[in-house]
């Protein structure tokens, strides 16, 4: 549960208590550890993805500055600093996942959701983004949508995994 307006974001109730729980692992002076879990929890609860609420929620959370913590996001492919679509596709664009055809991958992603890297679609279903390394380099190439990877990937099955999103109606 979160408390969001135009105020602000934080943590209540059970998120709360597993934010504090989160922080507490860490000692003081060494919370930067705590921000990735933080983030992610933000992120999910806040329509996926980091406003500047969540980062400064966070920041207060861990002792650092808002900017701080937005730079340790940035870092992330997997956190998104602007509002994302229902659905999130990651083409990884790693070398290995290079040199195994993430750029023909990559291509057919635009083509069929007529974006580019880094835009949503106009009716916000699904948002393309470049990955600088997914973390499946010896099965590249590799493609996570909605932070499930699937690798390695043909262009045709990415073809036909986004010719189901759009077929279920979510996309």
């Amino acid at each position: 549960m979160m408390k969001s307006g135009g105020e602000g974001f934080v943590f209540s109730g059970e998120d709360a208590r597993k934010a504090a729980s989160i922080v507490a692992r860490f000692p003081e002076g060494r919370r930067r550890g705590a921000v990735v879990e933080l983030l992610s929890m933000g992120q999910s609860l806040n329509q996926g993805w980091l406003s500047p609420q969540v980062l400064e929620h966070v920041a207060g959370l861990v002792a650092l500055s808002a900017s701080d913590v937005r730079d340790i996001a940035s870092f992330y492919g997997r956190f998104n600093l602007e509002p994302a679509g229902q659905h999130v596709v990651q083409v990884c664009m790693g070398r290995s996942c290079r040199m195994r055809g993430a750029d023909a991958i990559m291509q057919t992603c635009c083509e069929a959701l007529g974006i580019e890297p880094g835009q949503t679609t106009p009716d916000g279903a699904v948002t393309l983004k470049r990955a600088f390394c997914l973390g499946g380099c010896s099965r590249a190439p590799v493609v996570d949508v909605d932070e499930d990877l699937h690798a390695p990937v043909s262009v045709q099955q990415v073809s036909d995994m986004l010719a189901d999103l759009q077929k279920d109606g979510d996309a």
